[in-house]
């Protein structure tokens, strides 16, 4: 990444913790791994969780990034977000939410409206902008004013089929559709993004262990009932989590130097102090009844 990039990047991660710690939020940024890319820089508390990763163009934030982001937000149910200056070259518009390999991008003024509790409605998924309805609200709203399924399907030009589509909240409404509709009804009949919502339950690929002692914990934890998370991307090796009794957040040393190891290890403490699960740290098989004891 040419220098010039490099320092854009630092001054867009500087101005997101910035506008986060101003909303009140406790934040922190993640420094490891040290050379390699990371699922996530900065995390923070809130109402729900952030693990954001910060890039400078959206393009550039790969399948195995997504992946390990959106993973090790499900497994400590927190919310995923890329802040980006630029998609695709085009520098992010400050009122939009974009889609990359299932995550929500939004830019540094998208952000500040987050952080102030503030909607944003308009999404653009593989170039196209769309804004989603209130399916209840639009058709309460038609009839109090006593108007048709014809007569508003005139007034957007559409037919009578998309006003009942848009009804049942099976469509999105284009961006020229969504002015004339808040012309009509305001913005009462719009649905924002949820730029924070908690990624669902899914099979990540995330690659096979990368030593037999990770494999040894994952199938541990996998016999004890846990669901396991393997990452590469992270200060945090292993999660595994069991919904209502806990998340354990498993640090592995590999083979790495005792300095860098400690950095990884100060690092993990920053995820497991805000996601309030237990840290285990393996340094050889013999840690493994670290974890039985967590049982």
């Amino acid at each position: 990444m040419p220098r010039s990039m490099t320092r854009e990047l630092e001054n867009l991660l500087e101005e997101a913790y910035n506008v986060l710690r101003r909303s009140g939020r406790r934040v922190d940024i993640i420094e490891y791994p040290l050379r390699r890319r990371r699922a996530f820089d900065l995390i923070c508390n809130g109402r729900r969780n952030i693990f954001a990763r910060i890039v400078y163009d959206a393009s550039g934030l790969s399948r195995e990034d997504a992946n390990e982001l959106r993973a090790s937000a499900h497994a400590y149910g927190a919310s995923p977000i890329v802040i980006a200056k630029y998609v695709y070259g085009y520098e992010a518009e400050d009122d939009v939410v974009y889609e990359r390999h299932g995550l929500y991008v939004i830019s540094i003024e998208g952000l500040k409206q987050i952080a102030r509790d503030e909607p944003l409605f308009i999404l653009n998924s593989h170039g196209v902008y769309t804004v989603r309805i209130n399916p209840k609200k639009l058709r309460r709203l038609r009839k109090e004013r006593e108007m048709s399924l014809g007569e508003l399907a005139d007034r957007l030009g559409v037919s009578r089929k998309t006003i009942y589509e848009y009804e049942r909240g099976t469509m999105r409404l284009s961006i020229d559709k969504a002015i004339k509709l808040f012309d009509i009804f305001g913005e009462e009949v719009f649905e924002p993004v949820d730029v924070l919502e908690v990624p669902r339950e899914e099979t990540y690929n995330l690659g096979e262990p990368d030593v037999r002692l990770e494999e040894m914990i994952i199938n541990y934890l996998k016999k004890k009932g846990y669901k396991v998370v393997h990452l590469r991307r992270t200060p945090i090796d292993i999660i595994g989590y069991r919904r209502r009794e806990g998340t354990i957040s498993v640090v592995v040393k590999h083979f790495i130097s005792e300095r860098r190891f400690l950095l990884k290890v100060n690092e993990a403490e920053k995820i497991v102090s805000l996601t309030g699960s237990h840290r285990i740290i393996v340094e050889d098989e013999k840690d493994l009844d670290h974890i039985e004891r967590e049982n």
